[in-house]
């Protein structure tokens, strides 16, 4: 009788090693994926709003997350939190929870309220052993989470709340997923930075256009019955008056002009404002705009024992421009020049630079 004997050998190899490293690298590779969603086609968003809820929609699915949200903190009595963005399979879950940031309140001691009071990234790799994460477990646990994680957002040096993301595996978030995600919390402060500063800019232009257009309208309102002031002082003049009663329409035609011109100035202000000025392009006599500064600040010339001079030096009397604008310039010179001149005289001049045929240099002086 024989018998045969067979041997097998079993040989075995430690791969915890090689396992962990698989793992590291999965987690990284997520967390790369992440935050590179982010990184392509939302900044051109417009709409904070829109912005962060696609930002959550493009983590969530990136990333594989029952959840991904967006809370901010209320500055409020008590504290309180208000969620702003969610996306995922489980995003009832944050609806159904009470959020806060005060450190009295348990509430209040969790990784959102942790986040935002130290401005640090929080992270609980298991639900049901932290004691910190007591007041939501059963809720959480009921929604398939198992660990979190809590990314501070920074806007202006100060925390205004957090890019809160759930997973439904325990020991989720490790260290090597921390730097991609923290870059992504990182990207989304600087981005509400900027819509935040954009909208504010957008209101401020708003009210500075309505500014502008109220002025233009109180403007023409104003001009209406000033012009009707200007033009009965001239019929009354034309009808015959006693020099005394010249005198007095005289100054009502001066006083009524320069105020006239004042309300010019605030229309071209407001049209500058608005983007709305348009240079003339109109022919006039330079003694006429000249002589016009000059007979507006006449009287109060007078009034200070000031003379006042003319001069438009060898520049042709006919000119193509825009008179308004260098009336107005004028004038602001010269009122300034009676203003601050206390004896002498005050002079208007022209003086020509250059001549290029069509075109002429010329120097205006007070």
């Amino acid at each position: 009788f024989r018998s045969r004997i067979s041997l097998v050998v079993v040989t075995f190899a430690d791969i915890t090693d090689l396992k962990l490293a698989e793992e590291r690298a999965q987690h990284l590779n997520r967390s790369l994926r992440v935050l590179s969603s982010c990184n392509l086609g939302l900044v051109e968003v417009s709409d904070e709003a829109t912005y962060l809820g696609q930002v959550c929609e493009a983590v969530a699915a990136a990333g594989g997350y029952r959840l991904a949200c967006v809370i901010l903190a209320n500055h409020d009595p008590q504290k309180s939190a208000r969620v702003v963005a969610q996306a995922g399979p489980r995003a009832d879950y944050i609806d159904q929870i009470q959020l806060s940031w005060d450190a009295d309140q348990p509430t209040g001691r969790g990784p959102f309220g942790m986040a935002v009071r130290t401005g640090q990234t929080q992270v609980n790799q298991d639900w049901q052993a932290s004691t910190v994460m007591a007041p939501w477990r059963e809720a959480a646990l009921r929604h398939g989470f198992q660990s979190s994680i809590a990314l501070p957002l920074t806007v202006s040096e100060q925390v205004i709340g957090t890019l809160s993301l759930y997973a439904s595996e325990a020991d989720a978030f490790n260290p090597e997923e921390l730097p991609p995600l923290e870059e992504l919390a990182g990207i989304l402060s600087a981005t509400i930075d900027a819509l935040r500063t954009r909208r504010q800019r957008d209101q401020a232009e708003g009210a500075n256009r309505a500014k502008s257009e109220f002025l233009a309208n109180m403007s023409h309102e104003i001009r209406t019955p000033l012009n009707a002031i200007i033009s009965l002082n001239h019929l009354m003049r034309m009808e015959g008056v006693t020099p005394q009663q010249a005198s007095r329409l005289n100054k009502i035609d001066g006083a009524s002009r320069h105020l006239l011109s004042l309300i010019n100035d605030i229309l071209d202000l407001s049209k500058i404002e608005a983007g709305q000025v348009q240079l003339e392009s109109a022919n006039f006599h330079l003694s006429a705009v000249l002589d016009g500064v000059a007979s507006i600040i006449a009287e109060s010339a007078r009034a200070k024992g000031l003379k006042v001079e003319v001069d438009a030096d060898s520049v042709p009397l006919w000119l193509r421009g825009d008179p308004t604008r260098l009336r107005q310039a004028l004038l602001n010179f010269a009122g300034n020049a009676v203003k601050f001149t206390e004896k002498g005289s005050v002079a208007l001049r022209a003086k020509l630079l250059e001549d290029r045929g069509h075109d002429l240099l010329v120097r205006f002086e007070v």
